[in-house]
């Protein structure tokens, strides 16, 4: 089954896009309207593209089309000298950018003072924090807890202790929004490529290009690689990190078993001496009362 692709990365539905973007443009500076009006209309067109660029229904697109090429027809016959459009053009744009009101005597708003930001300070390490990867800790004051190796949002951590750091979860959401940076960077560039690729098509028919000369999908190729070459070495950093974390925790789980041993031993040396106490203190006994 062919995968679905959402228009906004489809190669053609980009460039007819662009094609209708550049054509609603291009006649709007010789249109016979104030050059403020003018201004008013690029900008509404601009505004409205920049609003409609993630639009995934067929049907609304198919009518957002629709009205687009209507309005380029409506706009290029302005710019021609027609009277008719351009009063049509006239009475579209106020109804859609209304002239804002302006009188001499109007008097000026008072601007509030700026409110100081507050200071927004990173979350930082606690204080005398040791690094995780400084353990295993061969001496300790009480009982030795062995970390558990997990995964959040694909990235290996050590779990000590709760609550967890406010310095590792933004360390741990920074991490996660950095790959998926990466991963939108790549899917965007898939369909920038497939628009490089038609437009190297139609140099070649158009122009004749030899195979030498420049072409639209190479520096787009080399921006790809980069990114791919990104994921892999975040892969590789990740798998050597969860293999030093493992082998903490190996090393953690051996001395925690070698100090209970130790602990046991130890039990078991005061309990024979406080046993070979109490028999002393019975022989003493006895003996004190034979004497008698």
């Amino acid at each position: 089954m062919k995968r679905y692709r959402p228009p906004a990365q489809s190669g053609a539905h980009r460039t007819a896009c662009l094609a209708l973007y550049r054509a609603l443009l291009q006649p709007i500076p010789h249109i016979l309207i104030a050059p403020s009006r003018q201004k008013s209309l690029h900008k509404y067109i601009t505004r409205t593209f920049r609003r409609n660029r993630d639009l995934q229904s067929t049907r609304i697109l198919t009518h957002t089309l629709r009205t687009g090429y209507e309005g380029e027809q409506l706009l290029r016959t302005a710019a021609a000298g027609d009277a008719a459009s351009t009063a049509r053009v006239v009475s579209l744009l106020d109804a859609l950018v209304p002239v804002k009101a302006t009188t001499a005597t109007a008097t000026p708003r008072a601007t509030p003072e700026p409110t100081p930001k507050a200071v927004h300070r990173l979350p930082a390490p606690y204080p005398g924090a040791i690094p995780i990867l400084a353990r295993p800790h061969l001496h300790l004051t009480g009982r030795r807890h062995v970390p558990t190796l997990v995964s959040a949002g694909g990235n290996p951590m050590l779990r000590i202790k709760k609550p967890q750091s406010p310095f590792l979860s933004r360390v741990l959401r920074d991490k996660v929004a950095a790959r998926q940076k990466q991963f939108d960077r790549l899917m965007g560039l898939e369909g920038e490529i497939e628009e490089a690729e038609m437009e190297d098509e139609w140099d070649v028919l158009v122009g004749g290009g030899e195979e030498w000369e420049p072409r639209w999908v190479w520096p787009l190729e080399e921006e790809k690689l980069k990114v791919e070459d990104w994921l892999r070495e975040d892969e590789r950093k990740k798998v050597a990190l969860s293999q030093k974390f493992l082998e903490i925790v190996d090393k953690e789980t051996g001395l925690r078993d070698e100090e209970k041993r130790e602990a046991a031993r130890r039990k078991w040396e005061r309990w024979r001496v406080r046993k070979g106490m109490r028999k002393m203190e019975e022989k003493q006994g006895i003996d004190g009362e034979g004497g008698w």
